[in-house]
């Protein structure tokens, strides 16, 4: 109740202020100061209750706007919240699934074999590689698997190679548990030094390109 009352003085006290200014200023007679009852009712009434409507309408607006002002905050807030729990989701499906990362082969002349090298944010799950050496007349290739490669780690592949006896043209056929491509790699000695150019490509988007300086027509490579 005492809650109530103290609502009802702050929302009316300065209409009713006004009213009663207002049937003063017009019931006021300066030269016998007389003040009528009935005057004053019938004028402060309509004051009262008009200048309550103003007032009124005043901090309807106002607490509209304010109202108006927090459902855009709360809005922007829900977004960015939204936007952190799509980012987050989307983070746990790359990792997941491997999201845009893959791996390509490069050559290693000390050991006479392949290293892989994993390129991206995310792991390589199931890395599934068929090496088809095209000079071989092995047309199924060997085949090797990997379970999974980290970011920033590679991984030995036992697959012999004299890198320096003669040219080599590879096609590698790579399949991850997000991805499917092919790498071809090609090599030649030139200027006493091993030379390779490799292109790894999904469809027809090079994904990824590396070529010796040394490489001889390197301009004019073969990759079919």
């Amino acid at each position: 109740m005492k809650r109530t009352l103290i609502a009802i003085i702050k929302e009316f006290w300065l209409p009713f202020l006004l009213a009663l200014l207002w049937s003063i200023y017009n019931l006021y007679d300066g030269n016998k100061g007389i003040y009528t009852f009935r005057n004053m009712v019938n004028i402060f009434g309509p004051s009262f209750f008009l200048a309550s409507w103003i007032i009124g309408q005043f901090f309807r607006i106002r607490k509209q706007q304010e109202i108006q002002d927090n459902f855009l905050d709360i809005k922007s807030r829900l977004t960015s919240v939204i936007d952190e729990i799509s980012a987050r989701f989307n983070h746990l499906l790359n990792y997941m699934s491997g999201g845009n990362s893959f791996c390509y082969l490069r050559p290693i002349i000390n050991t006479k074999n392949f290293i892989m090298i994993h390129e991206g944010e995310f792991p390589a799950y199931d890395v599934n590689l068929r090496i088809i050496d095209r000079g071989s007349g092995n047309y199924l290739g060997n085949v090797f698997e990997i379970d999974i490669l980290r970011p920033g780690l590679s991984k030995f592949i036992d697959y012999h190679v004299d890198w320096l006896s003669q040219t080599h043209s590879f096609n590698v056929f790579i399949h991850t548990r997000n991805i499917s491509y092919v790498q071809m790699v090609r090599t030649a000695y030139n200027n006493n030094r091993f030379n390779y150019a490799t292109k790894v490509m999904i469809g027809n988007d090079v994904m990824f390109y590396e070529i010796n300086d040394d490489y001889p027509n390197k301009d004019d490579i073969c990759w079919n």
